[in-house]
């Protein structure tokens, strides 16, 4: 996996998405180890891209620079990069992660996934 220098938190495309996969405050800790963090402008997230900014991040539509990518919701095929590795905190289910690696693995991303697991009673 490539180290951790620049990483981009992805503006979701989902209709009426809110979520952030990280706040400013976790920002700000990943800058204060000498990260840098790139913040896809959106209008939508529950946090405002000035709270970013405050943060330390850069507000940028342009991605290109970072290894490492950070989502909400799942990627369209077509929205991965080679090269790059995406985090993403969802639920999912095996048909799911099976499309999604499939689709990744095409182009030699690295994806992690975060999943929710609920205890049964």
């Amino acid at each position: 996996m490539p180290l951790l220098r620049t990483l981009a938190l992805l503006r979701e495309t989902k209709a009426h998405e809110r979520r952030a996969p990280l706040s400013p405050n976790a920002i700000a800790q990943l800058v204060k180890m000498n990260i840098k963090v790139i913040v896809q402008p959106s209008r939508t997230r529950i946090y405002t891209d000035k709270q970013y900014r405050e943060a330390g991040a850069k507000i940028q539509e342009n991605i290109k620079d970072a290894k490492w990518r950070v989502a909400v919701k799942e990627l369209k095929p077509e929205e991965y990069e080679s090269g790059k590795t995406y985090c993403l905190f969802r639920y999912i289910n095996n048909k799911m992660t099976q499309l999604s690696v499939q689709s990744s693995d095409r182009k030699s991303v690295t994806p992690i996934r975060v999943k929710k697991q609920i205890d049964q009673p």
